[in-house]
């Protein structure tokens, strides 16, 4: 059971950071938690561009 959320959640996480991103464009997150996002967004970036290579 645990591992079929961890796939849906995984699915969805690209969603669930653009919601995140724009509740920080409207300053409802505050700096420390839309840093970790900016963050983590560009390593879903390099992802994206590169499937196979892994980001560190």
């Amino acid at each position: 059971m645990a591992q079929i959320s961890g796939l849906i959640i995984a699915k969805n996480l690209p969603i669930f950071l653009k919601v995140l991103l724009l509740l920080q464009e409207k300053r409802l997150l505050n700096w420390k938690i839309s840093h970790r996002l900016q963050s983590f967004q560009l390593v879903l970036d390099k992802r994206a561009e590169n499937p196979n290579q892994e980001v560190l």
